[in-house]
């Protein structure tokens, strides 16, 4: 394990290499402009040069946190959820970002076992694999068999990664202060705090065990189901579920047909309606990474590290945008979203792409949009929330990412969005 001294030297090299990325965006971005008002080039060309830089940029920040690793990726996935923030060219480029796949070393695991059950910590197994079946950002799974034949999947916090977190804590808020000192548009300030408070809660593996159970009572839609917890064999430093042999939702939608395809990608959409409009608590990760198919075709819901929470009052008021856009109001839709919490959001322009968006993608509706179609339409709606600075609320963000993400999968596997079975979803 790291030395304090020497965490500290690695985040200030992870914080050098950070400035440098952001300072070279800033310089051409800078530069691209001068040009743009010597030159006064036509709007279509202006146009196809931004978009190009801001690609090559996209691409520098998001090696950059692929190099600094650790909590620095799951920043990029943080970003690649903010459109408010950035231009979609930097959506684009950051939402691919991958958890980790490398293993810790043996000797750290065998301490963490060590201190988590006792020096005797192999009696409590029949058997344990010591090279890691999965890694992330913050933690590596390794697979095991307990004493009493119950297969688990051990989720195993990474070394130092506390320790790191306190040290780039410090390092994400001076880099916040000195972006907003330079880009006033947007309140980078209170973005990097709502990351921070998300990546602590994913830190706490004691609370994760606490998601698990919580989200497990709760009655969830025909096909879904939550990996159980192993309450006996979880603790601070690790997060101990049955293991569930399926397939990963990737290469599961990649090994089956277009009716079996479309069957799964309606019903994770379904159940994250569910868990968002009736639960009020929801899968706050909801990368593909996140899912596994099991051969009877349910899907199990695995990481809940960061279980989010919707109040009655922010309930009400997607309650109050669904019904709008049911009945095709936009004046009451756009009255939904604000009294939501949006500000600064030009009402008819959005609403109407929102409410079309919506419509096709979730409501039982002739109305259907082709793939190509929606996403344009997603790229036209974040557009909009950069180019006006619309300020939006935490709740709408993380209900974003899910809406990002699914859409994302909706596309890639060239499936249409289908009606939401709302009946289904909300009361049975």
């Amino acid at each position: 394990m790291m030395t304090r001294p020497k965490l500290i030297w690695h985040g200030a090299v992870r914080c050098c290499r950070a400035l440098t990325t952001l300072l070279t965006i800033y310089l051409t971005n800078s530069g691209c402009r001068l040009y743009y008002f010597i030159c006064s080039p036509s709007v279509a060309s202006l146009e196809d040069r931004q978009l190009k830089l801001d690609r090559r940029n996209a691409n520098l920040l998001a090696n950059m946190l692929l190099r600094n690793g650790g909590t620095w990726i799951k920043a990029g996935q943080f970003l690649s959820t903010r459109p408010d923030v950035l231009p979609m060219a930097y959506i684009e480029a950051l939402t691919p970002l991958q958890n980790q796949a490398d293993s810790e070393p043996q000797q750290f695991i065998e301490r963490v076992l060590q201190t988590a059950y006792g020096t005797n910590w192999k009696s409590r197994f029949s058997s344990f694999e010591m090279t890691a079946v999965y890694g992330a950002s913050i933690a590596v799974v390794h697979k095991a068999v307990t004493n009493n034949g119950v297969p688990v999947a051990l989720k195993i916090k990474r070394m130092d990664i506390d320790e790191m977190f306190s040290v780039d804590i410090k390092l994400y808020r001076f880099i916040a202060y000195l972006v907003s000192m330079i880009y006033r548009k947007f309140d980078f300030i209170s973005a990097v705090e709502v990351f921070l408070r998300a990546l602590q809660r994913e830190l706490d593996f004691e609370q994760e065990a606490r998601n698990v159970l919580e989200i497990a009572r709760q009655k969830h839609i025909a096909g879904i189901r939550v990996a159980e917890l192993i309450p006996e064999y979880s603790c601070a430093q690790i997060v101990a579920l049955k293991w569930v042999d399926g397939y990963p939702l990737i290469h599961y939608l990649e090994s089956v047909g277009h009716t079996e395809r479309k069957r799964i990608l309606s019903l994770l959409q379904n159940s994250f309606i569910q868990q968002i409009m009736r639960f009020g608590l929801f899968q706050g990760d909801p990368h593909p990474g996140n899912f596994l198919v099991d051969e009877s075709g349910n899907i199990f819901l695995l990481d809940f590290g960061l279980l989010n929470r919707i109040s009655n009052r922010e309930r009400l008021s997607y309650a109050n945008i669904l019904l709008a856009v049911l009945d095709g109001d936009l004046n009451r839709f756009s009255s939904a979203l604000s009294a939501g919490g949006i500000v600064n959001l030009p009402e008819e322009a959005f609403s109407a792409k929102l409410t079309m968006l919506i419509k096709s993608a979730s409501m039982t509706t002739t109305e259907r949009l082709s793939n190509s179609e929606v996403e344009k339409l997603i790229k036209d709606l974040m557009n909009i929330l950069n180019k006006h600075a619309v300020q939006i609320p935490d709740h709408f963000m993380m209900t974003g990412r899910v809406l990002i993400t699914l859409t994302g999968l909706f596309h890639r596997f060239e499936i249409k969005p289908q009606a939401v079975e709302i009946r289904q979803v909300l009361f049975e």
